[in-house]
């Protein structure tokens, strides 16, 4: 046997065991329920605070074929949704990476508010762990 069907026999291994480990995940996850609409709704729900999505438009994406085009509106991986892919959470996150003037004028707005309702202390508390987050010396 030569080199170059070593090769070729070990690459056939691995895909094989590739796609027999991503079978075997796709069961789990369906056996624990992953794709159960309760979860569904969960994963999106999380989603929709962090990124300012109204409630209004999730009941419409649980609605019929309308999950896709959320997703795809939305930047998300339909695999973490439907499923739970931690795989596809990672690509949504990194998809959101590229945050819009919107969504960031709308998180300084729940800073801002949220800040006001804080006590004295922990408003000094808060400013001096941002500056630390951010570098800043003064």
């Amino acid at each position: 046997m030569s080199q170059a069907d070593s090769e070729d026999i070990t690459a056939r291994i691995k895909r094989v065991t590739d796609e027999q480990s991503r079978n075997s995940a796709y069961r789990r996850l369906i056996k624990d329920g992953g794709m159960h609409t309760t979860n569904i709704r969960k994963r999106l729900e999380l989603i929709a605070r962090e990124r300012c999505i109204p409630s209004s438009e999730i009941s419409k994406a649980m609605r019929g074929q309308n999950l896709i085009t959320f997703c795809n509106a939305h930047d998300l991986s339909i695999d973490w949704v439907m499923g739970g892919d931690l795989k596809g959470l990672l690509r949504t996150i990194e998809w959101q990476r590229s945050t819009t003037p919107d969504i960031l004028q709308q998180q300084s707005i729940e800073i801002a508010t949220l800040f006001r309702q804080l006590p004295a202390r922990d408003r000094t508390k808060m400013l001096n762990g941002l500056r630390r987050l951010v570098g800043d010396k003064t």
